[in-house]
């Protein structure tokens, strides 16, 4: 066969590929319909008079519900006088993450916290679609292949089947680094150390704030019972 048969070949298997595509987008608009990808991630700070302890009930916590540690950085000399810090970089899985970081609370005074979910179902699903229309193409590729008798036709087809793998791998690395991080939700954890005088003054200035609150709230209240009163009284 001509070298213009052979690209005529690659442009019908684009053609058919594109086919696939409308089917697949079909299918996996339903699959997406049917469950959602979303990616949840967390970060709190923490403070503690017993750091190490702090420390160790963390790793217990995320052991007990199977999550893992991806990075730990620890800084701070104690023997010094400096209060130490450290900054986890974790995963937990996903159905285990309330759990996680209601147990948190018990481990220190939580001074920060924060969530934040990112819907990643569209993607998920182009990437899917994407895939099946390479995967159509590929195949049929290989028959083209199977089917070549000039040397200038294999040549032209190995690397469009080359080029076509390439792109598989690339799609199938994205839906796996999306699943991943589906399943397992990325939380940072800071964990400060303070002193006992340093805490003792949070709770002070704590319970502080909440004593005006409840004195700002009972002067509230005994405003409306005089408004309450005089509105009876001239009535």
């Amino acid at each position: 066969r001509s070298a213009d048969t052979a690209t005529y070949d690659l442009y019908a298997v684009q053609e058919s590929s594109a086919s696939t595509n409308v089917a697949g987008a079909v299918d996996g608009g339903t699959e997406a319909a049917a469950g959602q990808k979303l990616v949840r991630t967390a970060s709190l700070t923490l403070r503690t008079t017993a750091f190490e302890t702090g420390l160790e009930n963390v790793q217990a916590l995320l052991d007990s519900l199977g999550g893992y540690v991806e990075n730990l950085y620890e800084y701070g000399d104690v023997e010094s006088g400096d209060t130490r810090t450290a900054s986890l970089s974790m995963r937990v899985p996903s159905e285990n993450l309330d759990a996680f970081l209601d147990g948190m609370e018990g481990v220190g005074r939580v001074t920060d916290r924060s969530e934040s979910v990112t819907d990643m179902t569209v993607q998920y699903t182009d990437n899917q679609t994407r895939l099946e229309t390479l995967y159509a193409k590929r195949e049929r590729l290989n028959q083209l292949m199977a089917q070549a008798q000039e040397v200038s036709d294999l040549i032209e087809l190995e690397t469009a089947v080359a080029d076509t793998q390439y792109e598989i791998e690339r799609y199938e690395t994205s839906q796996r680094d999306i699943d991943r991080r589906v399943d397992m939700s990325a939380v940072n954890v800071t964990l400060l150390e303070e002193s006992p005088a340093q805490s003792a003054t949070a709770e002070d200035i704590g319970l502080e704030l909440h004593q005006k609150t409840v004195a700002r709230g009972a002067a509230i209240h005994i405003q409306l019972c005089h408004v309450d009163a005089g509105v009876l009284f001239h009535g």
